[in-house]
């Protein structure tokens, strides 16, 4: 349960600090409504694949390079912030939010969970200074790393193929 509730203050925390972020480059980056938008969306399987492979080497990077894991967190919001700040600029906020709700609902509490094994990996690590925790750690929890790449896999196909 305490695992839970961590993982609860967890997502809390990071989706306060993108709110955050999105208005921050509001005020130091607006973007003209008149700038020319062009449209290329590829659809199929091929597409899911990327997808999918793009998102399971962000996935690996996170469980391997937990001794960074924070710069990987305020990376990843920054650059999926900045992406959905542009998107609604341009395109608009429904817009917006039409392209992300397809997969969104699933792939985003998946990026906050593992983002957050990740994290408390760097966290055991800071405390014990032990790479067996850190093993341990992941032996205990094995069900949960592969729930999180099956999510990774059903997400990508939702948002390659829909």
């Amino acid at each position: 349960m305490k695992f839970i509730y961590k993982y609860f203050l967890w997502s809390l925390s990071i989706i306060i600090i993108s709110i955050m972020v999105y208005f921050f480059f509001q005020l130091v980056m607006p973007i003209s409504s008149g700038t020319e938008i062009v449209e290329y969306r590829v659809r199929g399987w091929a597409y899911s694949k990327e997808i999918i492979a793009n998102n399971i080497k962000n996935f690996i990077q996170f469980q391997l390079l937990f001794i960074v894991a924070p710069l990987l967190v305020f990376m990843d919001i920054f650059m999926n912030v900045l992406q959905i700040y542009v998107s609604n600029q341009l395109i608009g906020t429904v817009a917006t939010f039409k392209l992300i709700v397809v997969h969104g609902w699933i792939e985003l509490p998946n990026l906050l969970l593992y983002s957050f094994l990740s994290v408390y990996k760097f966290y055991l690590l800071w405390k014990y200074r032990k790479i067996g925790i850190i093993i341990s750690f992941m032996k205990e929890n094995y069900k949960i790393y592969l729930c999180s790449i099956l999510v990774i896999v059903v997400s990508g196909i939702l948002e390659g193929v829909i």
